[in-house]
């Protein structure tokens, strides 16, 4: 059974932009004192979005918020199966709806010249969410994870069938933090998790896998998770025989383990300078001048968004300007180093090169002293 969750496409103008519209608008919008219909013809870029996601099956229901632009996106989206399937049911239920907020009890712009509304606004929705005095002006978490708590019974009493729900921008937050992270308490949620969610483009969303009610989804992810905190613990360190930990070989153990689940990592390399992470000179001043060395890297295609992101697991803590990564199993990481001239590591064959064919190069007796001294600073700082 898949089950997947999308954002409504573009509304139309003066919709479309909301870095455009002034805060009374915004307040139009959010109150549903108005409620646009979409811009035509985005049959193919839905058409588009639905392959990426795999959602395209028989035995589909099409489920929407109350809103028109959820709806009219709905009909769309039946239009695309029918090219396949011959009926795909719609209904509608009202615990899809965007999460409300009020914008002008958020923001008041009478204080600020020449600011954009909405940049303001999601700031503000944000610290109104994790805020008990802002609760007048926003939708309680507590009823926001009853909504979605529905949605997951509809989900289960619809066992025999796939269904696409058709939802809100700010709403998808919160479901991927249920379905995908499997945050199910919201009381216990903080701002920097909610910050770590993806912003779904319109007609974007993603998929999920459930068997006999269980989320099969939210156990690969947990998976992936594991493995990627497992081997970016790993102490950093560049040795031989053996003893390495650096950059490629850390990713080259990811990739193995991801490549166990069915995914496909693919190889990055990049050049970088190691002045550029904050090391002390008496480190980086054993390097030639101007000096710039290899970082590897992967990208990993994610079979719920559909999505190609960065995957780094170099560092094990942070040190000097470095930041380790955490992942969510389904996001970016940040690349660990500032990169110039990223490329795809290939084999002779001129293909994206295995983890089977990578091998690391044994350290230049050159280069042995910087090796030695980053070792020894890594680990004292760490």
């Amino acid at each position: 059974m898949k089950v997947t969750f999308i954002r409504h496409v573009l509304p139309s103008f003066p919709y479309d932009d909301y870095s455009k519209l002034s805060m009374n608008q915004l307040d139009d919008l959010a109150l549903d004192i108005v409620d646009p219909h979409v811009k035509p013809n985005q049959e193919e870029k839905i058409g588009r979005s639905l392959k990426k996601l795999r959602a395209i099956s028989k035995d589909t229901i099409i489920v929407h918020s109350p809103n028109i632009r959820t709806r009219e996106t709905s009909q769309i989206v039946k239009k695309v199966f029918e090219q396949n399937y011959k009926t795909t049911s719609l209904m509608e239920i009202d615990d899809l709806k965007e999460v409300f907020f009020h914008p002008s009890k958020i923001v008041d712009l009478n204080s600020k010249k020449d600011v954009n509304a909405i940049s303001l606004l999601r700031g503000g929705i944000q610290k109104n969410l994790f805020s008990e005095s802002g609760q007048n002006a926003v939708e309680k978490l507590s009823r926001i994870e009853e909504r979605i708590a529905k949605i997951h019974n509809f989900i289960l009493s619809h066992k025999k069938k796939n269904i696409i729900f058709v939802t809100h921008g700010f709403l998808l937050k919160f479901l991927q933090l249920y379905f995908l992270s499997g945050i199910t308490d919201f009381s216990k949620l903080h701002l920097q998790t909610y910050n770590s969610t993806l912003n779904f483009d319109y007609g974007s969303g993603f998929t999920l896998t459930f068997q006999d009610g269980k989320n099969l989804t939210l156990n690969q992810i947990k998976k992936r998770r594991q493995f990627f905190k497992f081997i970016k613990e790993i102490p950093y360190f560049v040795g031989d025989n053996g003893d390495d930990a650096s950059c490629l070989t850390k990713s080259k153990k990811l990739a193995e383990s991801l490549s166990s689940h069915g995914l496909k990592p693919v190889f990055y390399e990049c050049s970088f300078s190691w002045n550029s992470l904050g090391l002390p000179e008496a480190v980086t001043g054993l390097l030639p001048k101007n000096h710039l060395s290899k970082h590897v890297f992967l990208k990993c295609r994610i079979p719920e968004t559909g999505d190609l992101v960065v995957l780094d697991p170099t560092w094990h803590k942070s040190f000097g300007k470095v930041q380790d990564n955490e992942w969510s199993g389904y996001n970016n990481t940040a690349i660990s180093v500032p990169c110039k001239r990223i490329k795809i590591l290939k084999n002779k064959n001129g293909k994206a090169i295995s983890f089977t064919e990578l091998e690391k190069k044994r350290i230049d007796k050159r280069k042995r002293p910087f090796v030695d001294a980053l070792n020894n600073i890594i680990n004292i700082t760490t």
